[in-house]
Order: structure tokens, then sequence, then C-alpha cells
């Protein structure tokens, strides 16, 4: 009776730890709406674009500098937990203007900061932007409340700044709640795992 009790916890315990990890948090993160439903948007120009090039899919998020402007999109998250955060992003030029210098501003904010940095880059690409120009940038953070604001922002620096695109965002959980914290939704049953083995292991 005892092997079972482990067995039992040992499995809700590793399909919990599997939702937690596999679940994506972030809506349209591709942007394969064809528009920018799910996200916040500010400023003028931000839009969902399909001919200026993508690092997957058919579509990307399209920002500039011609004047401030970011999206941003409030993820439900559990306090405690770590998560990761992951995006595609390159500058995209015209012919005419050759190689231009481009950065792209990261925020997440919970109760407080999270994560705040810029991504910057010095590159050519002549119109559409080829895959391989596509940077990958993988980050984490750990939530400390219920709900978290993701934002990318470009600052406006003139008439003849550079074009930024942003694709494949992507917010998974790493890891379950610290023990010290409450522990909602799906997220209690890890618990409830941990304490029947630990129960079990006691027998």
């Amino acid at each position: 009776m005892a092997r079972q009790h482990k067995r039992v916890a040992m499995a809700a315990l590793a399909l919990c730890a599997a939702g937690l990890a596999q679940a994506e948090l972030v809506t349209n993160g591709g942007f394969e709406a064809g528009d920018l439903s799910g996200w916040l948007k500010t400023g003028l120009y931000p839009h969902a674009a399909d001919y200026a090039g993508t690092s997957a899919g058919q579509w990307a998020a399209h920002l500039t500098a011609y004047g401030e402007g970011s999206v941003e999109q409030t993820l439900t998250t559990v306090a405690g937990t770590l998560y990761e955060l992951s995006f595609d992003w390159s500058i995209r030029t015209w012919q005419s203007q050759g190689a231009q210098f481009g950065q792209l501003d990261v925020e997440v904010d919970g109760l407080a900061s999270l994560l705040d940095f810029t991504v910057s880059e010095t590159q050519g690409t002549g119109g559409v932007v080829t895959v391989d120009q596509f940077s990958t940038h993988v980050v984490s953070f750990v939530a400390d409340s219920a709900q978290t604001v993701l934002r990318f922002s470009v600052p406006g620096t003139g008439a003849q700044a550079t074009a930024m695109l942003l694709d494949e965002v992507s917010v998974v959980a790493l890891g379950a709640p610290t023990p010290d914290l409450p522990l909602p939704g799906t997220a209690w049953l890890v618990g409830a795992a941990l304490l029947a083995l630990g129960v079990t292991r006691r027998r």
C-alpha cells in the first residue's frame, strides 16, 4: 500500500510539474493572428506585419523609433514561481539607410520591477529581414504576484530611426512555487503530491 501511495504521489507531482513547465502564458506571441490581439499597444506605429520578415511563421510585430511606442501584455502568474521569457528580435533598415543602430527596451513588472534591460545592435538589413538576422534572447524571473506585465518598447529617436521586428515571444513556468507561499489553483496539487510522498516515506 505504501508503494502504491508513493507511485500515485510521484505521478501527480510529475503531471503537475509538466503542466507548469509546458503552459504558454503569452497570447499571440508569434503574432500569427495577423494583428496585435492579446497585446496592449501604445503609440501610433506598432502593428503586426507580414512584409518585413519573421523568425517563424508569417507575421511579426513591427515597432519603430519614429516615435515612442510599445506593446505589453498582462500575464497570469503564481508568486514564487520561476519563469522563462524568450523572444526573437531584429533591426529592419531600408536600402538607403545602410547599417543602423537600434534598441529594444524590455520590462517585466509585478508588485516590483522584476526585469528591466535593453537589447541593442547595429545592423543593415536592406529591406526584408531574414531568419538568420534575428537574435534570440532568453532570461528568467521569479513572479511576485498573480499578475505580471510584460512590456517591449522602443524609444523615439527621430525621423530616420530604425524599425524593430519582434517575434516568438514566450513565457513558461520552470518551477513550482516556493513552499512558504500560498499555492492557488493547480499548483496546490504539487504541494499535495509532495505531502503525500512525505507521509508515505515516514510510514
